[in-house]
């Protein structure tokens, strides 16, 4: 009898202690080339909240992924000239900020990098020193 009583007690106190926990609600996804993990917990409207959680960042992808063609990022690679929007401006503004403050460890200049590194992804071979070291005087980093 008295072991019921223990183990009536135990769950009893753990169902006390689990209806005061808030329902953890998460979701994962695949953007920027990486997985991505968004939890939430309450608050209402979880799903909807995530649900427009993922789209921003999708958005956000349309317009820096300096590897899709159809971004604003690849077009303004490729034309210096190209007119930037207020919400590009201040995302270049702030960056160039943090890449001060980082004294150049974070570069917003890092694509001509990037981009050949993804090159020896795909072809199975190193780049050549020459090579990164050419494109690496023209990086920010080098200029802090």
């Amino acid at each position: 009898m008295k072991k019921s009583i223990q183990k009536f007690s135990l769950l009893l106190f753990i169902f006390i202690i689990s209806c005061g926990k808030k329902k953890l609600y998460r979701e994962i996804g695949f953007a920027m080339d990486t997985y991505v993990e968004i939890k939430i917990e309450g608050v209402p409207k979880k799903e909807e909240i995530i649900k427009d959680t993922f789209n921003e960042i999708k958005r956000i992808e349309r317009i820096f992924n300096s590897f899709d063609k159809n971004s604003f990022a690849w077009e303004l690679n490729k034309n210096k000239k190209k007119k930037i929007n207020s919400e590009i401006k201040k995302v270049i503004e702030t960056s160039l900020r943090v890449s001060k403050l980082t004294d150049g460890y974070f570069d917003l200049s890092i694509f001509p990098l990037s981009k050949i590194w993804k090159e020896c992804i795909k072809n199975k071979k190193l780049p050549e020193k020459e090579k990164i070291e050419e494109i690496m005087k023209n990086l920010f980093i080098q200029k802090f």
